[in-house]
């Protein structure tokens, strides 16, 4: 995942000047969306429905038309909405990643109701896949949609999924989120 100075100031600019998505936009979205995944792309704070909204721009710009792969990229950072996560506590979780990477790690692994507040940005920036996965789970999203949520802050390079069609969605969907 990209670390570059820029790019993160990008996300931060983006997050603190995040506007409702037009009624156009919303519009495309319910093309690629089910009802139910609809509603639950709702539940994402402005600013991380505009991310999942340039996700899905960035995919289909490029070609890409696979329907699971545009839903995981609306979806993928769904389970961020258990917890509100302000444009400061993610500055925190990118500082922290960049000064003390294993320990934010080990932070992030603390359960939600049990973390300080401080800890918290971590525990859902480590733990926000497999809460995605499971809310997911819980509309009937399909296993790949799934599956791509899940890891899609996993190393593509030490992950060893032994899925080359998986492992290529999941290419694809980590250099959008990149990007966005």
């Amino acid at each position: 995942m990209s670390n570059g100075i820029l790019y993160r100031f990008k996300q931060f600019w983006w997050g603190i000047r995040a506007k409702p998505l037009t009624t156009e936009q919303m519009t495309h979205i319910r093309t690629i969306l089910s009802a139910e995944q609809f509603t639950l792309y709702q539940k994402y704070s402005i600013n991380d429905q505009q991310h999942g909204y340039r996700v899905l721009q960035h995919l289909q710009q490029a070609g890409y038309k696979d329907p699971e792969l545009l839903t995981a990229g609306l979806l993928h950072d769904v389970g961020k909405s258990k917890s509100d996560m302000t444009v400061i506590d993610r500055s925190i979780v990118v500082l922290g990643r960049i000064l003390v990477k294993k320990q934010t790690e080990i932070w992030g692994q603390h359960p939600l109701e049990q973390a300080s507040w401080w800890q918290r940005p971590f525990v859902i920036r480590e733990q926000h896949p497999a809460w995605g996965a499971d809310m997911a789970q819980e509309i009937g999203c399909t296993p790949q949609v799934l599956r791509l949520i899940y890891h899609h802050q996993d190393d593509l390079d030490t992950a060893g999924f032994n899925d080359p069609h998986f492992e290529t969605l999941l290419a694809q969907l980590q250099w959008a989120d990149d990007l966005s």
